[in-house]
């Protein structure tokens, strides 16, 4: 823990003591889950600040919990009031939040209340800033196991530069000066941080409808085919996908005819060991090893379907995903891969932790041996696949493997989805899949209350458009170019918000150092306030010990 040594020489009319020389941490108190109201059912209701209603500066009770009115009363000890300064105890450890609101509220238990000694003297505001400057030391003096939490005891202890009271005032006001400006600032980037989402989604809606490639396609007639003609080459393609599959599996099988597959010949069951040895029957679907699955068309779209979709340029079609050349598969289920199969390198293991929005996210890193992969192979994914996650929250998480990672296998729930042939690529494919058309699609299907999330065959159903090879690939440039200069400008505004908040840890730095406002020699020095404080606790304490003999005389 900081002692004052590591604090710098005292600002003129500074005192150095402890936090709890003049505020203490009151503790909330556990109000039984029973008593909750999820809405104010009467006007007397009160809200129950929780940690979760402790979001930026302010508290949040626009998602609160109510109590009935009764409990102010009975629970006075635990009353939140305007102006009040509240600290997470639990979890969000150090995080320091204002209430705001003008009606009462009670505090729940894992929060603290900030209460000066000296209350007609003392800004509560002024400590919460400080342990808000504070943060990350707080985390440091975390104890627990699981929910670390830390203790009144321990922010009380801490060492604390007292200024003047008058020169406190001033350091509130400047600091909340400077906190809206930056504020506004911050807000500003958000904005902008939240349109570029709107374009991003705006320039995919307008890149499927055909209306980026508009001009190139007058001009490349030639290149062009109509849908009827793009529709029966993907389906040429697929099936020659199917017997290319069967021909090289046909090839990796045991010499044996294809009527006694399955089947142990006379010979085999000559002898147990060679019983052991025999071919073991030939289970359809999936990848590896396994007999291809012939390709199934999918139903039709009919024309309720496709009156309900976006009208498409000429020479482009709608069909169902499911209906391309493509194979959609999930990864291993539940003992199949477990995480003691995980080991610190080997093969990788693409989870859902590492697809983002049009993003894999590399730096989450799970491995199997080489060994388990073998046996989980037909659940592999390589360079180019898709990887899908199943849950649909807000937005659609579909991304493409990098080239860096030529062997996985995909975890449950993460999807692949491979593309073969030309006639669509897996780039169009990932944009299109990324688009709000998509989740819209989705969202209607999703089940699970907590996970909410969709299988293969719902993902199969998607309606996609489709194109001419070559107008896709102008597509894909139209839109990697716009989308290369949008993710400058996020790099930009991120970094901007990050800055602001260094700048926010700097004014507080600034502040506490007594280096943001200009001390005034007429001010009363900080150690005249500590006397009274002091001797203001003795009274109260004196008054303490005279009502309890009186109790026991």
């Amino acid at each position: 823990m900081m002692s004052n040594t590591d604090i710098p020489s005292l600002p003129t009319g500074w005192e150095a003591c402890c936090f709890g020389d003049i505020a203490r941490i009151r503790n909330g108190y556990a109000f039984k889950s029973e008593l909750f109201k999820k809405v104010r059912g009467h006007e007397s209701d009160v809200p129950l600040i929780r940690q979760s209603q402790m979001k930026g500066a302010r508290i949040d009770t626009s998602d609160a919990v109510f109590l009935s009115g009764d409990h102010l009363k009975k629970h006075s000890d635990y009353v939140i009031t305007k102006g009040d300064v509240i600290i997470g105890m639990s979890g969000s450890i150090g995080k320091v939040c204002l209430y705001a609101d003008d009606f009462p509220a009670l505090q729940n238990q894992r929060t603290g209340k900030i209460v000066p000694h000296l209350v007609s003297e003392l800004n509560p505001k002024f400590f919460g800033l400080f342990l808000s400057n504070i943060e990350r030391e707080l985390t440091e003096f975390a104890k627990g196991m699981g929910v670390q939490n830390i203790s009144a005891k321990d922010i009380e202890q801490l060492p604390f530069n007292l200024p003047p009271k008058n020169e406190q005032h001033r350091i509130v006001a400047k600091i909340e000066e400077l906190f809206s400006e930056l504020d506004k600032g911050i807000e500003a980037l958000k904005t902008a941080r939240a349109q570029l989402k709107v374009y991003r989604q705006a320039l995919l809606k307008h890149a499927f409808e055909g209306k980026l490639t508009a001009q190139w396609r007058a001009e490349n007639q030639d290149k062009l085919e109509t849908a009827d003609a793009l529709l029966k080459r993907i389906q040429q393609e697929r099936a020659q996908r199917y017997q290319q599959q069967l021909a090289e599996w046909t090839n990796k099988s045991p010499s044996v005819p294809l009527l006694q597959r399955g089947k142990p010949t006379s010979a085999a069951t000559s002898s147990p060991l060679s019983s052991s040895l025999a071919h073991p029957p030939l289970k359809k679907g999936g990848r590896g090893d396994l007999k291809p699955k012939s390709p199934k068309p999918l139903p039709p779209l009919t024309k309720e379907e496709l009156a309900e979709l976006p009208e498409l340029p000429e020479g482009w079609a709608w069909t169902r995903l499911g209906n391309t050349n493509v194979e959609i598969s999930d990864g291993p289920f539940g003992s199949n891969l477990k995480s003691s199969d995980y080991v610190d390198s080997g093969v990788r293991v693409v989870r859902l932790e590492n697809i983002g929005s049009l993003k894999f996210i590399e730096d989450k890193e799970s491995f199997v041996t080489e060994e388990k992969y073998e046996l989980l192979k037909r659940h592999s994914v390589t360079t180019g696949d898709i990887v899908f996650s199943s849950f649909i929250i807000e937005n659609v998480r579909v991304a493409l493997v990098p080239p860096s990672i030529t062997k996985a296998i995909n975890k449950a729930d993460c999807f692949c989805v491979r593309f073969s042939g030309e006639t669509l690529s897996n780039i169009f494919a990932v944009l299109f899949l990324s688009t709000r058309h998509v989740y819209k699609q989705l969202e209607s299907l999703i089940h699970g209350v907590g996970r909410p999330r969709i299988n293969t065959t719902q993902l199969k159903d998607v309606v996609i458009p489709v194109c001419s090879a070559a107008e896709q690939q102008v597509i894909i440039a139209e839109i990697e170019s716009r989308l290369s200069e949008v993710d400058q400008l996020e790099l930009t505004l991120t970094t901007s918000l990050q800055q602001a908040e260094a700048l926010r840890q700097s004014i507080l730095k600034k502040a506490f150092a007594g280096l943001l406002v200009p001390q005034d020699p007429h001010d009363e020095p900080a150690s005249k306030l500590l006397a009274r404080i002091k001797a203001e606790r003795a009274t109260v304490a004196k008054s303490a010990t005279v009502r309890q003999k009186g109790k026991r005389g």
